[in-house]
């Protein structure tokens, strides 16, 4: 996942992450190297928690990015709401906690199945008008 990130930041391409951990949690839980390839981290006490999709919004508008221009990659149906509700593209990432069955359900618009997804390819999944 890290070389997947450092590929999609190399090219341009900006990267956050929205999380209802607290922001102390948060600092044990990021490994480093993760957290210096963040550019946007916005976490419970910046905006109201998922499944609501200010976070993301929020984070969106830190990057300066519009959210048909964005993706969501997240590992839970709270996680696909929120990016639904945000309208960005939801990707589910089926290496977590909840079953791929329950991601789909909540609206995950196409599954990753494993963290080497992650990476420039994910883009692929924007729609055309954000390839233009």
């Amino acid at each position: 996942m890290l070389s997947g990130l450092l590929a999609l930041r190399a090219q341009g391409t900006a990267v956050g992450a929205v999380t209802v951990q607290d922001p102390e949690r948060l600092r044990w839980l990021l490994p480093l190297a993760l957290s210096e390839l963040l550019e946007v981290v916005v976490t419970r006490q910046d905006a109201p928690p998922k499944p609501a999709p200010d976070g993301l919004h929020l984070a969106l508008s830190r990057l300066d990015v519009p959210p048909e221009h964005a993706v969501f990659v997240g590992d839970s149906p709270t996680d696909m709401t929120t990016a639904r509700a945000a309208g960005v593209v939801a990707l589910g990432a089926v290496w977590g906690w909840d079953p791929a069955a329950a991601i789909c359900a909540a609206g995950a618009d196409h599954l990753l199945p494993d963290p080497t997804s992650i990476g420039p390819s994910l883009l692929r999944h924007l729609p055309l008008i954000g390839h233009a």
